[in-house]
């Protein structure tokens, strides 16, 4: 899984969201990916909350189409 599809599907997939955010570790082996401490220890300090309003902000078409 590449970085970009890994962003994606933290913001599309509810469930997956919410694995990452319960145990980093086992929801990414489960995805096939081999983390490291350094990617485990930063999804811990994740604000799962807020990412969900991000993802939903895009799902609604609230974000932009571009970014600069």
């Amino acid at each position: 899984m590449t970085f970009q599809q890994f962003v994606s599907k933290m913001a599309n997939d509810q469930k997956f969201r919410a694995a990452v955010s319960e145990d980093p570790e086992k929801a990414l082996t489960a995805a096939g990916m081999k983390p490291s401490a350094q990617i485990v220890s930063a999804l811990k300090g994740v604000n799962y909350a807020q990412l969900g309003k991000v993802a939903a902000a895009f799902a609604q078409g609230a974000a932009p189409d571009t970014f600069s």
